[in-house]
């Protein structure tokens, strides 16, 4: 079988998210003797619709387009038809994510007649920010119909919010904000219809990490494509069942600066945890290590700080951690905190899609229950201050059953011969 996996970046250029999931795809498709390549977008001119060779994987770029966030629903523009010459001819064409590409290329890859299945890991044909939480003062989820009006106001609220004083003064003389605003509403105008559409006359079969973001999903959507939910796999590591006797609990978090990712909750909640315990916790922060450095958290000597690690060196920073925190105010399936499990790093989350199928609360993580900092902080307390409960937490996460790469792909391929 020939496969085209597309995604925003080559996973050495972006080490995260997508990207890994469409390099671990295509180098289990190429396990079973696929050919494989993997189409990425690039601003480099000088790697233009060239091919690179690595693992027997063909990687293809071609240009990246500018503010995809606006200008990837432009359907008038059309660069991509007459340069695209794919390696070979595929029989099946999967989209892990089509950030940064144009929107004319969805329908280049369509004239090819062979199935496309449309993979769903966020939501950034509906969304301008991928993750619908800017919206609302108290970061809940965007639960309307999006339309032109609602996301541009919330676009231009977020981007005038942070502008400092004189920048905010001439803004304001300007007229600029008005003038924004009605430039939003006129590049999101038929963004819903476009997307919408591109499910209706695009793709053939669409794939959700979890149930309930796929429930979410069609909350926005008008699709009656048939779908699949398919849990992300991880390498299992499964290690020697621990057990907390020790005074000082090491704390690990990796969201970095990331608002999404709740950072301001960390910061808060540490800022408190810190004083009342500062010879029992070790903190270890990875992202944005400059940022965070001049944050409040830079004055305590028991933290360090690290920028984003590389995904090959997992083994190494999560097996130091007895405790992992995640209170993301937006996961569609939350892939770390299935790593925290695998090495036995109790985890710490908000409720996002996907957390629940995996986590029992009190039982082998904690949820927690409103995704603030006091009750982040409440729920590292339990951990810190109830051995017997916390080695309760640690037998259940070692008897906890976690999807593996190759139990993914092997529902991935299921689908894959629904369309050969």
């Amino acid at each position: 079988m020939n496969i085209i996996y597309i995604v925003q970046a080559n996973s050495w250029n972006l080490n995260a998210g997508t990207p890994i999931i469409a390099n671990q795809y295509a180098l289990l498709a190429k396990n079973k003797n696929f050919n494989v390549c993997v189409i990425t977008p690039t601003n480099n001119k000088e790697n233009f619709y060239k091919i690179l060779k690595k693992n027997d994987i063909l990687y293809y770029s071609i240009p990246s387009i500018t503010e995809w966030r606006l200008n990837g629903f432009d359907e008038k523009k059309n660069r991509i038809d007459e340069d695209l010459k794919l390696p070979f001819k595929p029989d099946l064409i999967h989209i892990i994510d089509w950030l940064h590409f144009d929107s004319q290329f969805l329908y280049s890859i369509s004239n090819l007649k062979v199935p496309i299945i449309r993979h769903y890991c966020a939501f950034e044909d509906f969304c301008y920010f991928v993750h619908p939480i800017y919206k609302k003062k108290d970061n809940s989820l965007c639960n309307f119909k999006l339309n032109a009006d609602i996301c541009s106001d919330c676009i231009s609220e977020n981007i005038f919010k942070n502008y400092k004083l004189l920048k905010r003064v001439k803004s304001f003389l300007l007229n600029e904000k008005k003038k924004n605003l009605q430039m939003l509403k006129i590049k999101l105008k038929d963004r819903v219809k476009i997307a919408n559409s591109h499910i209706d006359n695009i793709y053939d079969h669409l794939i959700f990490p979890s149930k309930s973001f796929a429930d979410y999903f069609f909350t926005h959507a008008k699709a009656t494509k048939p779908y699949s939910v398919i849990p992300h796999g991880i390498k299992i590591n499964k290690i020697i069942n621990k057990k907390s006797s020790k005074e000082t609990f090491n704390i690990i978090y990796t969201g970095g600066y990331a608002y999404r990712k709740g950072w301001e909750i960390v910061e808060q909640s540490f800022d408190k945890l810190l004083r009342k315990y500062p010879n029992k916790i070790k903190l270890r922060i990875y992202g944005d290590k400059n940022k965070i450095q001049k944050s409040k958290l830079g004055k305590f000597d028991n933290i360090e700080f690290f920028d984003h690690f590389n995904h090959n060196d997992i083994k190494s920073v999560l097996s130091w951690a007895d405790i992992g925190i995640l209170p993301s105010l937006f996961e569609t399936y939350g892939t770390i905190i299935r790593e925290y499990l695998s090495f036995n790093v109790i985890p710490v989350v908000s409720n996002f899609f996907g957390a629940n199928d995996i986590i029992k609360n009190n039982e082998n993580g904690i949820i927690l229950e409103k995704n603030g900092f006091e009750d982040l902080a409440f729920s590292v307390e339990k951990i810190l201050n109830n051995i017997e409960f916390t080695n309760k937490l640690r037998k259940n996460i070692f008897e906890t059953k976690i999807i593996s790469e190759d139990e993914e792909f092997d529902k991935i391929n299921d689908i894959y011969n629904l369309y050969k």
